[in-house]
């Protein structure tokens, strides 16, 4: 299927909106039965005016490749590109972004049985009132995740929302069918949690005018064994992770928004003086998290 747009303009009399777009292409290519699927999306210029503030998009380019695993689950890799925009605000001075991209690949292991998904979003340059920073980075990971376990989460919180969409209407509410939806949820949970896995931020690295946030954080699960998950009461008493943050002290200091921002969490020992940064660092294990030396108990959510 493609779809080839003209170059169009419409606006909103009542809100005194204007969309421009050059026209562009779009299409998807569905094959194997619909297993496969690749899509393609490029568009030169899109622009919003408003009565207080300007969007202007330029040089998107999207692809993404999909590939059917089981029930919910696909798998497969994506890009999606952008050239640059721009936020024309009448109060203040123009921000632009500049080469922003947003990746995301998802497989499986030769078995089939965990799965992987890694995203991230670079962003090359903020350029605002003259100044430009960058570059910008963060990423998203999940790793070895039990794919019987994942797909029966999903299908429970499909029914669960199934049953609240019920709720909306006239239909009357099956309680039975609410707890089983729960239930699958819940078992499902400490499946996932038993299996093993790792998720995070494995990288985050900001650019200011003052230096560089850096940053990042994981909470794993390991796995069991079969004596040891039929003795699991909690999730989250055997999770684990850690967490390290570290902030320029010059942000704090020059910008009185992002000093009551941060305040609390210095005041409270959850920032700490490092040289010219502000730093955290946290290890959570035993339902309890270190952070800088200070312990902090965590409540038995899941």
């Amino acid at each position: 299927m493609e779809l080839e747009a003209p170059v169009m303009t419409m606006t909103n009399e009542v809100t005194g909106e204007t969309l421009n777009t050059s026209g562009g292409l779009a299409r998807i290519e569905i094959s194997d039965t619909g297993s496969h699927a690749d899509a393609l999306m490029v568009w030169p210029t899109l622009s919003l005016f408003g009565p207080e503030i300007d969007i202007r998009m330029a040089d998107i380019h999207m692809e993404q490749s999909l590939n059917h695993l089981m029930a919910d689950v696909w798998t497969g890799a994506g890009e999606l590109e952008v050239g640059s925009m721009t936020v024309v605000h009448r109060a203040e001075p123009p921000v632009e972004f500049r080469d922003f991209s947003l990746s995301s690949s998802t497989e499986a292991n030769p078995e089939q049985t965990r799965l992987d998904s890694r995203v991230t979003l670079e962003l090359e340059e903020i350029i605002r009132g003259g100044q430009g920073y960058g570059p910008h980075r963060i990423e998203f990971a999940l790793e070895n995740l039990d794919l019987a376990s994942w797909s029966s989460l999903t299908r429970g919180m499909s029914d669960l929302q199934t049953v609240m969409l019920q709720n909306g209407s006239s239909a009357p509410v099956e309680p039975e069918q609410q707890m089983a939806a729960m239930q699958q949820i819940n078992l499902a949970l400490r499946e996932l949690a038993s299996a093993g896995f790792s998720l995070g931020m494995p990288q985050m690295s900001l650019s200011t005018p003052e230096g560089v946030v850096t940053g990042n954080v994981t909470v794993r699960h390991p796995e069991l064994s079969a004596d040891e998950r039929a003795g699991m009461l909690m999730v989250m008493q055997r999770l684990t992770g850690d967490m390290q943050l570290s902030v320029p002290s010059a942000l704090a200091e020059n910008y009185p928004s992002v000093r009551m921002q941060l305040a609390p969490m210095i005041k409270q020992g959850l920032l700490i003086k490092d040289g010219d940064q502000l730093v955290m660092k946290a290890v959570m294990k035993d339902l309890m998290v270190d952070v800088n030396g200070m312990e902090i108990p965590l409540p038995p959510l899941l």
